[in-house]
């Protein structure tokens, strides 16, 4: 048996080529390494100790339309009139401004939607109207023109000419 205990004891040792070096104690404080073999990546930091960065803000999304008919007006704010997007009926965007004192909304109707993109006009259909209400109410429909959705399906251009041989163009977005 004792003669075994030997052999057991010489083959632990380490001296064959595949154990790896035999290291002392670091002294307390010392800096510590992890031994690497050859053709093998060096280990790297924790990633629980690498704060993640706040994420970007998304582009800023500006409206600007002109309306231009028997007069020239421009409006640089739209407030969205209940939901402002795609769905599974297509893409709705109801946005209201003032023009000329009263209150209007550019309506834009895509039953087509397959997301973002360019539209023709028709057959989606885009109006412009007084709101329900309004003391002098109007309507004019598109007659031909189009509407872009841009990626963020919130915001995007048109470019429509209307029934009563006025025009609008420019940038959208909801809720700017």
């Amino acid at each position: 048996m004792a003669a075994l205990s030997a052999v057991v004891l010489t083959a632990c040792q380490g001296s064959g080529p595949t154990a790896g070096p035999v290291r002392s104690p670091s002294p307390p404080g010392a800096p510590t390494s992890v031994p690497t073999l050859p053709g093998t990546p060096s280990p790297t930091p924790s990633t629980a100790a690498v704060l993640p960065s706040p994420p970007s803000p998304g582009p800023t999304t500006t409206a600007h339309l002109t309306i231009v008919g028997s007069s020239s007006s421009e409006v640089d704010s739209l407030q969205a009139q209940g939901p402002c997007g795609g769905s599974a009926g297509g893409y709705v965007a109801q946005l209201a401004f003032q023009l000329a004192g009263q209150p209007y909304v550019l309506s834009m109707v895509l039953l087509d939607y397959h997301g973002p993109g360019r539209y023709s006009v028709p057959p989606e259909r885009v109006s412009l109207h007084t709101q329900t209400g309004a003391p002098q109410p109007k309507l004019a429909a598109a007659v031909s023109g189009s509407v872009v959705v841009n990626a963020d399906e919130r915001s995007g251009s048109i470019d429509a000419s209307l029934s009563d041989s006025s025009r609008v163009f420019g940038t959208w977005a909801c809720g700017t």
